[in-house]
């Protein structure tokens, strides 16, 4: 369900996404938000009644982010792509931190699946994987790839496929939705 976020809330979530992204979700804890947002001392605990409350709080911070991105880039899928890579390291981190989260904890797993239908029934509003021929859940699944391989060997793969993906013609493009 999707509820607006007072600006506490928001504060407190943008400062769990940097120290998931920093310490991972062994380091997430009420005090580490605290500190990190420059809040006082029960302030994390005050909002987020128990961890898992923390991370679904978390999930959807990130889900608002990335859809504000989807939402901006009007239908465009390089566009996008550019959008959310340049949502930064932090949020790319967590992600894939949350991520490997939802295959361990079902209650993880259920909230991620809530933001993905959101994503996913805008992503399709917006026609952006209609392009290259792929369902919304297909090209994340691309996007998501090229980000954990670029994170985890450091090599720049991303701005090499987005300028392939951009470059790319008519012809073979009309080619690939015909497959």
């Amino acid at each position: 369900m999707f509820v607006v976020m007072s600006e506490r809330v928001r504060v407190l979530a943008d400062a769990a996404i940097r120290v998931i992204a920093a310490s991972g979700l062994r380091g997430l804890t009420y005090r580490a938000v605290d500190v990190e947002a420059g809040l006082p001392a029960g302030s994390t605990s005050n909002r987020f009644r128990t961890r898992d409350d923390l991370i679904a709080g978390v999930i959807e911070r990130m889900a608002d982010l990335e859809l504000a991105d989807l939402d901006a880039a009007e239908g465009s899928a390089t566009s996008a792509f550019d959008k959310w890579a340049a949502g930064g390291l932090s949020q790319t981190l967590t992600r894939f931190e949350l991520m490997i989260e939802g295959v361990r904890s079902p209650r993880v797993a259920k909230a991620l699946e809530e933001q993905r239908a959101r994503f996913a029934a805008l992503a399709e509003s917006s026609a952006v994987a209609i392009p290259f021929g792929l369902t919304s859940p297909e090209l994340v699944a691309v996007f998501a790839g090229l980000q954990f391989a670029e994170i985890t060997t450091g090599e720049k793969v991303l701005e090499k496929a987005l300028t392939w993906i951009a470059t790319r013609d008519d012809a073979t493009t009309q080619a690939d939705r015909e497959r």
